[in-house]
C-alpha cells in the first residue's frame, strides 16, 4: 500500500472509530429508563462557511460529517450527544457538544471546547479525543439532564 492509500486508510478508520463510539452511546442509552427513542445519525455534507462563520450547506468547497446520538424521554425532553467535523478553508473544526431538546428549542447541557488542526493526523486526534470526551461524560450528562427536567 502506497503512503497516500495508507493516510486513506488511517482517517476512514479514524471515522469508523468514531461510529463506533456513537453506537456505545447508544447503546447505553437504549437501556436508560424513562427513554422511549434512541436515534443515531451520521451525516456527509457539502458545506461553505461565508465571512461571517455561517455554514451553508449544499455549497461550497467544504466538507463535513455530523454524528449524533439522540434520546428521547418519557417526559418529552431528549438528551443528545454530538459531533461535527468540517474543513472549509484549510483548517479542521471538531465541534463536539451535549445538549437538551424542550418544547421551547435546544440548550447546551455541557459546554465543550472546539477543536482545530491542520492536518489528518491531527484532525484524527482530536475527533477521537472529542469523542472519546463525550463518551466520558454521559454519566454526567445524564445527572445533569435529570435535574433539568425535574
Amino acid at each position: 500500500m502506497n503512503a497516500s492509500s495508507q493516510g486513506a486508510a488511517e482517517t476512514i478508520r479514524c471515522l469508523a472509530q468514531v461510529a463506533e463510539i456513537f453506537k456505545d452511546i447508544a447503546l447505553w442509552l437504549r437501556q436508560i429508563e424513562g427513554v422511549t427513542n434512541v436515534m443515531q445519525p451520521c451525516s456527509l455534507s457539502v458545506l461553505g462557511r461565508r465571512e461571517d462563520g455561517v455554514i451553508e450547506y449544499g455549497t461550497g468547497s467544504g466538507v463535513g460529517i455530523e454524528w449524533y446520538t439522540d434520546a428521547e424521554f418519557s417526559n418529552g425532553r431528549a438528551l443528545s450527544f454530538g459531533l461535527e467535523l468540517s474543513w472549509d478553508g484549510g483548517e479542521w473544526l471538531v465541534e463536539p457538544g451535549i445538549r437538551i431538546t424542550h418544547r421551547e428549542g435546544q440548550d447546551d447541557l455541557i459546554d465543550l471546547a472546539d477543536r482545530y488542526a491542520v492536518d489528518d493526523v491531527d484532525m484524527c486526534a482530536s475527533l477521537l479525543g472529542a469523542a472519546r470526551q463525550l463518551a466520558g461524560m454521559r454519566d454526567e450528562a445524564l445527572q445533569q439532564f435529570r435535574s433539568w427536567s425535574e
